[in-house]
């Protein structure tokens, strides 16, 4: 049986390495003189997309921000975390359905998601409330999502998205 082989982690930057490694039989015999193999490591890459529905609102009503995020890397992210930003004074949080549970936060508002495979995909939801009063000329609002995650190599991965919707104060 061939001994157990160690591949040390690449720098951050690095994206293949090579191992080299002799074997021999138990009497110093060589078996296998030099394989050279090369490994492709990749780190995870983190893609988001951001929609608000409806896409205008007055007061009293209620948006739902649908965040779809994916790991379009080709190895898993550790730690990762959507966030959205703290909110306007006019605008409110709701933890109801039917927003995603496990958000927290008071603003910023924080899902904790954990781990995310290659090739994983999810989509979440985030719902607001226009509380009001709503600030005069106010005729819309950008909002602006984050994920974060941390890939094979220890380096931060990130993506943002952006929603804009349109205020009718009337």
């Amino acid at each position: 049986a061939l001994p157990p082989l160690a591949f040390p982690l690449l720098p951050s930057g690095s994206n293949t390495g090579t191992v080299q490694y002799d074997t021999s039989s138990f009497d110093n015999t060589p078996i296998v003189k030099n394989s050279i193999q090369t490994y492709n490591l990749l780190p995870g890459s983190l893609s988001l997309s951001k929609e608000i529905c409806p896409c205008t609102v007055t007061l009293n009503d209620y948006m739902i921000w649908k965040l779809t995020y994916t790991n379009t890397g080709n190895s898993p992210l550790s730690n990762v975390i959507l966030s959205e930003p703290a909110l306007p004074s006019w605008l409110e949080a709701y933890f109801g359905a039917p927003a995603t549970p496990g958000w927290f936060g008071t603003g910023p508002y924080t899902l904790l998601i954990g781990t995310l495979n290659p090739g994983q995909t999810s989509t979440v939801f985030f719902v607001v409330k226009v509380v009001g009063p709503i600030p005069p000329n106010t005729l819309s609002y950008l909002n602006i999502a984050n994920i974060t995650g941390t890939d094979i190599f220890d380096d931060p991965q990130t993506a943002t998205a952006n929603a804009t919707v349109f205020i009718n104060a009337a």
